[in-house]
């Protein structure tokens, strides 16, 4: 059985949720959390609410970038940070979460593919070559690409990894009617997509109908000046997709066995007070 040291309660990953002896995450029970999470890493534990990073967990992950005229310089520099910030929250390895990028003004463009980079240094370079150029705001055109190019077995997606998609746009796509149609082309692809609209100049329906549901987990707004603001939120709800919490009566036996639960890359297991 592993141990459980509840040194810290921050900063812990997801991967993982061992022991049933409760003495030792006490604060778990104080608390009356009947889940926490085990960072095998650390040897720490946190309750999954105070979870804020994935560890060693496996995605395909493709930004879908707003490069338009409408984003000035200054504010494309805090897109990118933001963007940035998310990538360096993942678990970037080719056998671990890969990342690839989309850029979108009046036409779509693959700015590199998932297989291309295999460290986050070099990703978060990458992030920093791309630049916001003249132009409208083709959506559809991004969407559509995500289909024909980007998640492509050639392009690095695995077919047995989960693909998840983030748009970021500060405007209504320049065709809304095309955009609603590129979304009906990839909803059975399998792809979660989160919609981040930034600024004011935004049509929630839209962004609603470009991202999973439910809308209030998978849209997400806020001005250039407050992205930081909803980054926790954000790769917290992207990590419960990667890591769902697995429960009795959700997906879980509570009677398996601490050796069952270990040999598999992402569990959770309740408590045995």
């Amino acid at each position: 059985m592993v141990g459980c040291r509840a040194k810290s309660r921050r900063d812990c990953g997801y991967l993982a949720v061992v022991d049933t002896g409760a003495s030792k995450c006490p604060w778990a029970k104080i608390e009356a959390q009947p889940y926490f999470l085990y960072n095998p890493k650390t040897e720490e534990c946190c309750d999954w609410k105070d979870a804020t990073n994935c560890v060693d967990l496996q995605a395909d992950v493709m930004f879908v970038i707003d490069v338009s005229g409408s984003i000035d310089s200054q504010e494309f520099k805090q897109l990118i940070s933001f963007v940035k910030s998310i990538v360096s929250a993942l678990p970037i390895g080719l056998q671990e979460t890969r990342v690839g990028a989309i850029s979108f003004t009046s036409t779509a463009k693959l700015e590199f593919s998932m297989d291309k980079y295999a460290t986050e240094a070099d990703i978060l370079a990458a992030m920093d070559t791309i630049v916001n150029k003249a132009g409208g705001t083709a959506t559809f055109a991004a969407l559509n690409l995500l289909k024909s190019e980007a998640y492509l077995p050639s392009n690095g997606n695995r077919a047995d990894v989960q693909d998840l998609v983030f748009v970021l746009t500060d405007g209504k796509s320049s065709n809304k009617q095309a955009t609603l149609d590129a979304v009906k082309n990839i909803e059975n692809e399998g792809y979660t997509i989160f919609s981040v609209g930034i600024g004011n100049n935004l049509d929630l329906d839209e962004l609603n109908a470009i991202s999973s549901d439910p809308d209030s987990t998978f849209t997400l707004r806020a001005d250039f000046d407050s992205l930081n603001t909803i980054l926790n939120t954000l790769i917290d709800s992207a990590c419960r997709v990667l890591a769902p919490v697995r429960t009795p009566g959700n997906g879980l036996d509570s009677a398996e066995k601490i050796a069952d639960v270990l040999a598999v890359s992402v569990k959770t297991c309740e408590l045995d007070w």
